[in-house]
């Protein structure tokens, strides 16, 4: 049976040990291109004095177990009592993981029941890389995910933090009724995070222990100057916009102030000479009347006669003007024709204005309209729906018979004629979102029983059927999904037919949104403003 089984089972443990030794050596590079780290010469400093080689050193630090998350379930019903994890445990539903982690602790010890003489615990289940280690005290389980076996260490320690919590919280283990809102819930989460902190034997993840570099210091400080730089920048840039506005706003005239070559230059083509001694004035009072050059002339028309004139009296005089005179008249011209263009230019910015002038009446003219529109495109999406109320313009699901009397989980095929109708209100709802304050899941219960209970029980029942649609990625990938609210109204507003409460519809569910006001008066008002 050896000579037949060594050539497979020799293989398979040939293969493991080897992909094991890979792995070990992986770890151990990775430590050592941590580089000028201080783990690494504290690790050198504690080999010089302890005798041992850095080697065994990283190899013990390679062989310690991680504790990556911990479970508190309860034992007779299943449900998990409190949860602490670590980003790298990659747990997405801890309530899933934890019945499935008892379940499996419950049927392997079941099955050890019914082979053996003596009932023993399983109390550390491996699985691929990764290890749980259960302990079983009074009417709760610890679960512990490590990503390794345990030393007796560690055992130890998980122990005694076990058993502090079994001791202090007793009471509230035997009579938790599955109410994960209470306060003892929310302190045992607290320390379970702050033991995991405080008891994790290896790094967060090697590869976050990164050595000391100078390139990030001096990449902060360059981009502190440029933001620095661009603030001072933008600051001028306000201060002449606003120089150039009053300057229009006393005169009358159109000036621009740019920079060119270094310094700041204040165009203009005055209508009148008179403007520019209060140009010059307004200059004087601005800081930076030393900064600013002025490069003002006459009006197109003025120019031109005057190029004109110039140009005739030229003709007469020509035979008598010099090559310099003549040349100087070309150049004369040329500046001429050159702040003709810039006039051009700054033609093409006022159309620009005037364009975004037209855009802003549109704007308003939207928002003045915004509400009916919304109206309408509701109307006309649930023109044949008989959930819709187009006078509320909500959804009123009072005929679909959600929930059964007392229950607070609803009817899953009627939850899904729910969602198709939710669906399409959040659709249309998504246009809209700029100016929706929030999307309200409202649930009433009959008028039978205590007012407080049947309050807590739709509000259960809201979340649940909340719970449900973050589930379907139509709904909770909406772009209007973070504005849903749920609430519980009770029984408030039953459902009477003929004098007669109709009590399964009363058992309902709304959907209704409210439009956010106060955001679309103040930018109807920032808008009339400008106008």
């Amino acid at each position: 049976m050896i000579d037949a089984l060594y050539p497979i089972m020799g293989g398979m443990i040939s293969k493991y040990v080897s992909q094991a030794i890979k792995e070990m050596m992986e770890t151990i590079n990775q430590k050592v291109e941590q580089g000028l780290s201080v783990e690494r010469y504290k690790r050198k400093l504690k080999a010089k004095l302890s005798g041992v080689s850095e080697t065994e050193l990283l190899l013990e630090e390679s062989a310690d177990a991680s504790l990556l998350a911990m479970f508190i379930i309860h034992k007779e019903s299943g449900l998990l009592i409190s949860e602490a994890h670590t980003e790298e445990s990659n747990i997405g539903d801890p309530h899933m993981v934890a019945s499935m982690a008892s379940a499996i602790k419950d049927f392997i010890n079941d099955w050890i029941a019914s082979h053996k003489a003596e009932k023993e615990e399983v109390q550390i289940l491996s699985y691929g890389k990764d290890t749980l280690y259960i302990e079983s005290a009074g009417s709760v389980y610890l679960i512990a995910f490590l990503d390794s076996d345990p030393d007796y260490e560690m055992r130890s320690n998980i122990n005694a933090f076990f058993a502090s919590v079994v001791k202090q919280y007793a009471d509230f283990f035997q009579s938790f009724n599955g109410d994960d809102r209470a306060e003892e819930v929310s302190e045992l989460s607290d320390k379970m995070y702050a033991y995991i902190g405080s008891h994790s034997n290896r790094e967060e993840s090697i590869s976050d222990t990164k050595p000391y570099n100078p390139a990030k210091w001096i990449f902060i400080l360059l981009l502190s100057a440029l933001l620095f730089y661009v603030g001072y920048q933008l600051k001028i840039y306000y201060d002449m916009n606003a120089l150039e506005k009053r300057i229009s706003r006393q005169t009358g005239e159109v000036v621009t102030i740019h920079k060119e070559d270094g310094s700041y230059i204040l165009h203009g083509v005055l209508k009148e000479p008179s403007h520019f001694k209060s140009i010059q004035n307004l200059l004087a009072k601005s800081s930076y009347s030393k900064e600013i050059a002025l490069d003002i002339s006459l009006s197109v028309e003025g120019v031109k006669e005057l190029i004109e004139a110039q140009e005739k009296r030229n003709e007469a005089q020509k035979t008598a003007l010099s090559a310099t005179y003549q040349k100087h008249l070309q150049v004369l011209k040329q500046q001429m024709i050159s702040k003709l263009e810039r006039l051009q230019k700054q033609q093409a910015s006022l159309n620009k204005s005037l364009e975004a002038y037209e855009n802003e009446k549109r704007t308003i003219k939207q928002l003045m309209e915004l509400e009916k529109n919304l109206y309408t495109s509701l109307d006309r999406a649930f023109a044949n729906n008989i959930y819709y109320n187009s006078r509320s313009h909500s959804l009123n699901f009072a005929s679909l018979h959600l929930f059964r009397k007392g229950s607070i989980e609803p009817e899953s095929r009627k939850l899904a004629i729910m969602a198709t109708s939710f669906k399409k209100y959040l659709d249309v709802l998504s246009e809209y979102k700029p100016y929706i304050k929030q999307i309200l899941l409202l649930s009433y219960s009959d008028t039978r029983g205590d007012a407080m209970h049947n309050k807590k029980l739709t509000e259960e029942r809201a979340q649940n059927i909340l719970k449900y649609f973050s589930h379907d990625p139509m709904i909770s990938h909406s772009p209007v999904y973070s504005l849903i609210k749920t609430r519980g109204e009770g029984e408030n507003n039953p459902v009477i037919v003929n004098g007669v409460e109709d009590r399964n519809a009363s058992r309902r569910v709304e959907i209704q949104f409210t439009l956010d006001r106060n955001k679309i008066d103040t930018l109807l008002k920032n808008y009339l403003e400008k106008e």
